[in-house]
């Protein structure tokens, strides 16, 4: 029975890690000073941040930044079509 669960969890960590590509590729592209930027911004997508601000001297991402970081949740399955259009409604608040 330990053998079984060990490969469901050996299976689920191996399923999540390959659901993480489009995420690293994301938040890592360059300018690689900007990957924090991009994790506030998935952090706003996600709702667990109110707002993506950050202080100088870093700047606000612009649209089509923003646009891959909602690709890539999109892609690895953390942002659902129910979070898009919520997502989608408060940026246009901003």
């Amino acid at each position: 029975m330990h053998d079984a669960l060990a490969a469901d969890r050996h299976v689920a960590e191996f399923q999540t890690s390959l659901n993480a590509g489009p995420l690293q590729q994301a938040f890592y592209a360059p300018p690689f000073l900007d990957m924090h930027n991009r994790m506030k911004e998935a952090l706003v997508m996600l709702g667990q941040f109110r707002s993506a601000t950050v202080r100088p001297p870093l700047l606000k991402l612009d649209a089509n930044e923003i646009e891959r970081v909602r690709a890539a949740l999109t892609d690895s399955g953390l942002l659902n079509a129910e979070a898009r259009s919520q997502w989608n409604r408060s940026a246009s608040d901003r």
